[in-house]
């Protein structure tokens, strides 16, 4: 008798168990469908691309191509899903400008401060930093964690 009691304990455990990967599971199908449903149906296209999403989304905006370098200025792989985390993503481009080779940057980024962060869109924050000067860049942070270099007007 004691060992069907233990079978019947190792069933419902594993029941239990089922039930709760399957929660696991279907949440994380739920959360990304909810991500691709953030993303305007006229934009979907260009999910896979940064700039060209960041243009379809944003009104009078679009990546700075103009300089030598990309308008993608890091790649964190830090996914983003609110401010606090935009911040921690600008957080590390500035360490990895302060130990990079060109030491000018690398003087001037220690002396950066992020101040705030604000939810753009379902995909984009706007994460502003200040130097010693007081002086105001702003960096936009995508949901995947790149940070792009972006220009607004008409």
């Amino acid at each position: 008798m004691k060992n069907n009691r233990g079978d019947i304990k190792i069933i419902i455990i594993l029941g239990i168990l089922i039930i709760l990967v399957g929660v696991v599971v279907w949440q994380a199908i739920k959360g990304s469908e909810d991500k691709n449903t953030a993303i305007p149906e006229e934009c979907q296209k260009y999910e896979n691309d940064v700039c060209e999403l960041f243009d379809c989304m944003v009104d009078m905006c679009w990546c700075d191509d103009s300089s030598p370098e990309s308008p993608i200025l890091y790649e964190t792989y830090i996914k983003v899903n609110n401010e606090k985390e935009a911040k921690d993503a600008v957080y590390a481009y500035i360490a990895e400008l302060m130990y990079g080779d060109d030491l000018l940057l690398a003087e001037k980024s220690k002396n950066m401060k992020v101040v705030d962060a604000i939810k753009l869109n379902e995909c984009f924050y706007n994460v502003f930093v200040v130097d010693e000067e007081e002086n105001e860049t702003v960096y936009v942070v995508s949901v995947n964690g790149e940070i792009i270099k972006t220009i607004c007007g008409v």
